[in-house]
């Protein structure tokens, strides 16, 4: 079975009440990644250091994965 993390958050949010949290570096519509450490702003960085991007251009890749972006589109947030 496919995890899609998106899909399962809005299941728990429906059927239990559940609601995320704000996350540094994290864009508002992603309020359920990541809640459970304190330490992501610092994990995200060595991220960049490590790797060359950070989590926004990984939730990003995800959903164009999943078809949920539309690629042709800019899609600019402000924090």
């Amino acid at each position: 079975m496919p995890w899609d993390v998106k899909r399962q958050y809005q299941i728990i949010h429906d059927e239990l009440g559940w609601q995320g949290d704000r996350v540094e570096n994290v864009p508002p519509e992603y309020q359920y990644e990541k809640i459970e450490c304190y330490m992501q702003g610092v994990r995200d960085y060595i991220k960049y250091i490590k790797r060359g991007y950070t989590r926004p251009s990984h939730l990003a890749a995800i959903d164009i994965r999943n078809n949920r972006m539309d690629t042709t589109k800019s899609h600019v947030h402000d924090f």
